[in-house]
């Protein structure tokens, strides 16, 4: 679950840019899901998480790793400090 966990976080990264966090928390008894994985992600405006969010979600259904080890993905939008 752990390698899964680093693997959302790099993809996460990819999608969204420096500052993700993730937090795993594991789930038994939940059907075919190993865990609820809270990813605190950068953001900016609500039409450019959306498009990151999507991108990050199609590497993520694609991704060797997270397909075996599925994770319910749960996004924190922590905004972004203006200048």
């Amino acid at each position: 679950m752990r390698s899964a966990q680093w693997r959302a976080w790099a993809l996460a990264e990819a999608a969204f840019g420096e500052g993700v966090r993730t937090h795993l928390t594991g789930m038994r008894g939940y059907g075919s899901f190993r865990g609820l994985l809270t990813i605190t992600v950068p953001f900016r405006a609500l039409e450019d998480h959306r498009y990151r969010e999507s991108v990050f979600l199609a590497w993520a259904h694609r991704d060797p790793v997270l397909t075996r080890i599925p994770f319910v993905f749960v996004f924190h939008p922590e905004p972004v400090p203006r200048p």
